[in-house]
């Protein structure tokens, strides 16, 4: 059906490959005594392809040492030690890559996550079918899945879940009307469960979704005004099988829609997109808004100009502050720029900044990093290589550009998702496009932004 294609290269450390022979032979001597004593043959080769692990991660051997503690793990599964030594050699390895998928059709991601081997599991869309990805830690392809049995299906985005399996929240269209669609995904990409859910047989689609720690979820999204085609912004509470709790229309009269959600503390959340404050107006404006479990407004702001102004999404440190990124049209260069915005914990203005150029630059995604800084990825048509290139943005914790990188060649590419990475560096995934063939892509930097296609 549709063919990969990969324009990565990996980057593997030399030094590795001249420790490798000298630290086997020392441990595999290291383990004769264990081998001679009476213990099962599964515990003699545990042993020995652990010791030689050890040996090699104590050199710095990192992705030598994945290997034999990998193979350690298939002769005892559930111990301990290794697996945890295994995590922490893949979290010193500095894999960067740049990767597709897709065939003839418009291939795109749109979330990202990473899994517990070191992977990454991603969602997405082909032609009229939501598609799921598994890769390895180099983003080789391991397991696709293409899902939706309605007309029209489509997934916007992918969360981790506290059992250690993840979420993926879209829409489905059939029948004249958009429901949203709930694909529980297990750490491998297989549907665990899916749900549909609509309100009042009004069209609905559900943008973003977390995970509360009572395990339920909230959707953020929009709904169908009736007889018209202006939208609410939605926000829907799902049990952690997807059955519905509760819904909230968050909308005014004009055309709104609630793009992320993200939760505040155990009894509160926030939400951001859009607002047209009524029909006439021909302008949004970024819209932001803590609400409490049960519907009730803590406080909302709208911030922007006279033009169009969208939160796409936000980024919370607990205790702390609130901050979104999204795109202005109001400030800067006149045409789209990357926008972000601060509040306090109170809805109060801490800053807002704005990067521009002679383009179209937007951000959709956002992430906190452990300093309070952040990184941020989308896409800009005023740097890079020509067309769309894939924008990956540092950002100091106080709104300062610390650096940026664009990623792409001359035609399309966009990131949609962004998440940080154990070994300090950044992986994103959205759209990358060659002879006019946009396809699905995963891109893995290192802590500067930088990939293996690019100089440093």
């Amino acid at each position: 059906m549709n063919q990969e294609k990969n324009t990565g290269q990996k980057r593997r450390s030399s030094g590795s490959r001249l420790l490798l022979v000298p630290v086997v032979i020392l441990a595999a001597l290291a383990v004769y005594a264990i081998w001679k004593s009476g213990e099962s043959n599964e515990e003699k080769q545990y042993a020995f392809y652990r010791h030689i692990a050890d040996s090699l991660y104590e050199h710095k051997a990192y992705e030598d040492a994945i290997k034999f503690y990998e193979s350690a793990l298939t002769y005892m599964p559930n111990d301990r030690y290794a697996t945890e030594q295994l995590k922490s050699a893949r979290a010193n390895v500095h894999i960067v890559f740049i990767n597709t998928f897709g065939g003839i059709d418009t291939d795109e991601g749109t979330g990202l996550a990473a899994t517990d081997d070191g992977g990454y599991l991603l969602a997405g869309n082909t032609r009229n079918l939501g598609w799921i990805l598994k890769t390895d830690a180099h983003g080789q392809l391991e397991r696709r899945e293409a899902d939706g049995n309605a007309e029209i299906n489509r997934i916007n985005n992918l969360v981790p879940c506290y059992d250690g399996n993840f979420l993926a929240i879209g829409a489905t269209h059939e029948k004249g009307k958009n429901n949203i669609w709930l694909l529980k995904l297990t750490q491998q990409g297989r549907v665990d469960w899916e749900q549909t859910w609509n309100a009042d047989s009004l069209g609905s689609s559900g943008l973003s979704v977390v995970q509360a720690t009572d395990s339920s979820f909230w959707v953020s999204g929009y709904l169908q005004q009736p007889d018209t085609s202006k939208t609410d912004a939605l926000l829907v509470h799902f049990t952690n099988l997807g059955q519905p709790l509760q819904h909230f229309n968050l909308g005014t009269e004009g055309f709104d829609a609630a793009t992320s959600v993200a939760m505040l503390n155990d009894s509160l959340l926030v939400v951001a997109g859009y607002r047209q404050e009524a029909p006439d107006m021909p302008t949004t404006n970024g819209w932001v808004a803590v609400i409490d479990t049960a519907g009730t407004f803590i406080w909302q702001q709208l911030a922007g100009g006279n033009r169009n102004d969208v939160f796409s999404a936000i980024a919370v440190v607990p205790g702390t502050h609130i901050t979104l990124a999204g795109h202005t049209q109001s400030y800067g260069n006149g045409s789209a720029d990357a926008w972000l915005v601060q509040y306090q914990p109170n809805g109060r203005l801490a800053w807002s900044k704005v990067f521009e150029g002679n383009g179209n630059d937007m951000l959709k995604s956002l992430v906190a990093l452990p300093d309070n800084s952040f990184a941020a990825a989308g896409y800009t048509t005023s740097y890079g290589h020509g067309g769309k290139d894939a924008w990956l943005l540092k950002i100091n914790r106080n709104g300062s550009l610390a650096w940026k990188k664009e990623i792409g060649e001359p035609e399309d590419d966009l990131a949609n998702a962004i998440i940080a990475t154990p070994d300090g560096g950044f992986a994103l995934c959205g759209m990358f496009t060659k002879v006019q063939n946009p396809d699905f892509c995963i891109i893995k930097t290192d802590v500067n932004g930088n990939t293996d296609t690019e100089e440093k």
